[in-house]
């Protein structure tokens, strides 16, 4: 917290081999010397991503992510992928909807704008482990659109972008002086200069 030093907010996956309680988001007010559990989503599901309103430090939002792995089973996707935003700190969370997946879905990134309030984009990745979308929302995460028409010939974007691996590639990056340049962190390196209308490689992956 840039207000309040002492403040430390962790998002934690947990153990990855079995089901487990000791997952979430957890907060030190201390300096880290203590911490607790104030976001709890599944005993398969952790917090994979946080960001924090950079006008508010009171304001996270946090993603749950389904993952489990062991010889038995690899779970990467799940009930459990949901957006949750606090206001006080994360005394209080509520699950956001608004346009929001509802389905099954896989691993969430997140990126918050630094200098345009209230903007806020989150990279879903599909039960494939491809990228299932990417939603924007401007107005305090009421509402989000879908930015990525995928049958738009004009697009640029390939649907396999994150080439089956969404577990590992679900990351999404926007230029902190430019919040309509946005880059998905895949197999190779996207960008869109007009909020996910067209995209084209910004890196190859070689």
């Amino acid at each position: 917290d840039p207000d309040l030093p002492a403040n430390i907010y962790v998002s934690c996956m947990g153990l990855p081999f079995e089901r487990t309680q000791e997952r979430g988001l957890y907060k030190s007010t201390d300096g880290g010397q203590t911490w607790n559990q104030i976001l709890f989503a599944s005993e398969q599901a952790g917090i994979i991503d946080m960001v924090m309103d950079p006008f508010d430090s009171d304001i996270l939002y946090a993603a749950a992510w389904d993952r489990i792995r062991n010889n038995q089973e690899s779970v990467v996707n799940g009930p459990n992928a949901k957006i949750y935003k606090t206001t006080d700190g994360g005394l209080n969370w509520n699950e956001l909807g608004g346009g929001l997946p509802t389905e099954d879905m896989g691993r969430i990134g997140m990126a918050i704008s630094p200098t345009q309030p209230n903007l806020i984009y989150a990279l879903y990745v599909n039960t494939d482990s491809q990228l299932h979308n990417i939603f924007k929302s401007s107005d305090g995460v009421q509402n989000w659109q879908p930015l990525i028409d995928w049958n738009d010939e004009a697009l640029g974007l390939p649907t396999g972008i994150l080439g089956g691996f969404g577990w590992y590639f679900g990351k999404l990056r926007l230029n902190p002086d430019n919040p309509n340049e946005l880059f998905i962190l895949g197999v190779s390196l996207w960008k869109s200069s007009d909020q996910g209308g067209q995209w084209n490689e910004a890196a190859p992956p070689w």
